[in-house]
């Protein structure tokens, strides 16, 4: 709908300066024709109903299409209704999460997984149908996408062993920074090279290594009640 929202405020402001206006040339009328006196309040009261009447209708359209104001707060502050979210278990009981009822969740087969680097061992995405059923659903960066790595080198750390896989750089630092959840913790890689949505967190959960890269703040949300099993 193609409304210009306007606020209620300037809508009473151009109420009041179009009544001022017509009030003057009533006046006008008056002093420079004496058949203008009687009709000129009645062009008046009829132009500024006519005028309150359309303003107020735009004010009730433009407050249709605006977002309430708990939609608004939700929006700024980041929280998402979680309320109608179903659990997404994994068939081999290694995590689990919650997720918008409405959205895919897939596994990736082979084939696809031979396609990063390094290959993970599993992957599974979670996407909102609207991409999901388009063409580029799979290649498109999902809302959540999960990749499971196994750490053939026990010995390593988490960060040795993002260095010697080839997902970060072999310097910058600054890169990599701690992250924490209520359930996990791990590592935020980030990086201006890296294509969007452009940062990944890496937890430990041996002798697996899991990718979280979330693309929407659905799926930020969806991380952050990402637990193990």
């Amino acid at each position: 709908m193609g409304i210009i929202n306007i606020p209620i405020v300037m809508l009473f402001r151009i109420i009041f300066s179009s009544h001022r206006r017509l009030r003057s040339k009533a006046l006008i009328f008056n002093i420079e024709t004496s058949t203008m006196k009687y009709h000129a309040p009645k062009i008046q009261k009829k132009s500024l109903l006519s005028l309150t009447l359309i303003l107020l209708m735009l004010a009730w359209l433009s407050s249709k299409s605006m977002p309430g104001a708990a939609e608004q707060q939700n929006r700024t502050s980041g929280h998402m209704d979680t309320q109608n979210w179903i659990n997404y278990v994994d068939p081999k009981k290694q995590f689990r999460l919650s997720y918008p009822s409405d959205f895919i969740a897939r596994e990736r087969n082979s084939d696809e997984l031979l396609k990063f680097t390094p290959a993970p061992e599993r992957a599974v995405y979670f996407m909102n149908p609207h991409m999901a059923s388009g063409q580029l659903s799979g290649i498109e960066p999902a809302d959540l996408e999960l990749k499971i790595y196994r750490m053939a080198q026990s010995h390593l750390s988490l960060k040795d062993w993002l260095r010697s896989s080839g997902l970060v750089p072999e310097i910058d630092d600054a890169t990599i920074k701690n992250f924490q959840t209520k359930h996990i913790n791990g590592l935020e890689v980030c990086g201006t090279t890296m294509v969007a949505p452009g940062c990944s967190i890496y937890t430990l959960h041996t002798p697996f290594i899991f990718q979280l890269t979330p693309g929407s703040q659905a799926g930020q949300t969806m991380m952050g009640n990402f637990e193990f099993l």
